[in-house]
């Protein structure tokens, strides 16, 4: 079957879809306004003379999506994303259509009541601004997407979405039926963790900056608002100078710095020689080394669907410490396979630190074992795309 995948073709989540896809034989080919080639997967770009794109750039290129498809002869076109990339497959009228939903499609437009937090720590809203005219404008903006991304729900023929709870809020606030839906989680794939040989770790540990001789802390989910960076930092800050013996690591996974951040970031990495803040994106590869060498990592979005950063963690066995959000409570119980911290400060977070660390061989024995079984039975990436495969399959 040839799948047509809209999405950004330099985005992980994509490349390891659409390769995972090719493995159990389809034919996949990615359509974007990117400049980005994948090895081995054929990527189409209809944006050649642009660097950079807006949401009109979707709009002003359907007619050119849509000739692209009909002459790739697309099968099924499968967006990544609701928007804009569900949006753009709606405007080129293909059918069939199933878009992939994942947290932010979906979490970003739910009533405030349901996340409190959407009022200051929304995706985009990298200062937190509180500033009239900056709601004002979000607020206009995230109607309209809204709006769009109904229209996707509507029209398309089937739906995946990567854990319950996001199919919970599909069905709930978007009125989306239960039998256009499938869950879909993006497992993780065994091979990155085996594919740079342990000699060349130190390389890698040496190129990112990062001392081979203690253990790492991790915070990997990022530096935008939506994952608390803030509150994970000034955890950081505290913890530093009480347990030299730790290395304490934030990744921006390639996102945007807020301002916020940048000075006490910068002032924490001149003070502690053990804190350290990968700027840029690492590849998932040298991810996998980077996860060999974690005892304990923070993840603590105010939303969350499936997290590939939460699943690849518990592979390693790493110790999960997590916020109480429906998407963590899904895949971790506290004392049993986690910690859950709630309410989610830096005060708590840093007790449930220094916890943990006292306990750190009896939680480590303990949550390896029930975690990395679970991801065995439930969460390898080549069990979901064989099963998406048979799904097309048994439908188209």
């Amino acid at each position: 079957m040839h799948i047509g995948i809209l999405s950004q073709p330099s985005n992980f989540h994509c490349q390891k879809w659409a390769k995972a896809l090719k493995k159990v034989g389809n034919q996949v080919t990615i359509f974007s306004l990117e400049n980005h080639q994948v090895e081995y997967i054929q990527c189409v770009n209809l944006n050649k003379n642009k660097e950079s794109w807006s949401y009109l750039d979707f709009y002003f290129t359907k007619n050119r999506l849509k000739q692209a498809l009909k002459s790739e002869k697309i099968e099924v076109l499968h967006p990544l994303h609701l928007t804009p990339y569900g949006v753009w497959g709606l405007w080129s009228e293909f059918q069939p259509l199933i878009p992939a939903a994942m947290g932010a499609d979906v979490f970003e437009y739910l009533p405030y009541h349901v996340i409190p937090e959407l009022n200051y720590r929304q995706w985009k809203n990298l200062t937190q601004n509180h500033h009239f005219f900056y709601q004002i404008k979000n607020f206009l903006l995230k109607m309209y997407h809204k709006k769009m991304v109904q229209k996707v729900l509507d029209k398309a023929n089937f739906i995946t979405a990567d854990n319950q709870t996001l199919i919970q809020a599909l069905i709930k606030y978007f009125n989306v039926p239960i039998q256009k839906l499938l869950l879909q989680r993006w497992g993780l794939e065994e091979e990155i963790f085996d594919a740079i040989p342990e000699n060349e770790f130190p390389n890698i540990f040496k190129k990112l900056g990062i001392q081979t001789d203690y253990p790492i802390i991790l915070s990997p989910r990022g530096l935008m608002p939506i994952y608390q960076a803030d509150i994970i930092l000034n955890s950081f800050q505290k913890l530093a100078s009480q347990f030299d013996n730790f290395q304490f690591i934030m990744l921006s996974a390639g996102y945007p710095l807020p301002p916020n951040l940048q000075l006490q970031i910068d002032t924490l990495e001149s003070k502690f020689t053990n804190f350290k803040c990968i700027k840029s994106q690492i590849s998932r590869e040298e991810m996998a080394v980077l996860w060999k060498k974690t005892k304990i990592f923070i993840s603590a979005p105010i939303y969350d669907g499936y997290s590939a950063a939460v699943a690849e963690g518990r592979y390693v066995g790493a110790i999960p410490i997590v916020n109480h959000i429906p998407g963590n409570l899904e895949v971790i119980e506290n004392e049993v396979n986690g910690i859950i911290v709630n309410p989610f400060n830096s005060e708590n977070l840093t007790k449930a630190i220094t916890h943990v660390i006292h306990n750190l061989d009896k939680y480590y024995e303990k949550f390896k074992l029930i975690n990395q079984n679970w991801i065995l039975q439930n969460g390898l990436l080549k069990n979901d795309a064989l099963n998406f495969t048979q799904f097309l399959k048994s439908h188209f």
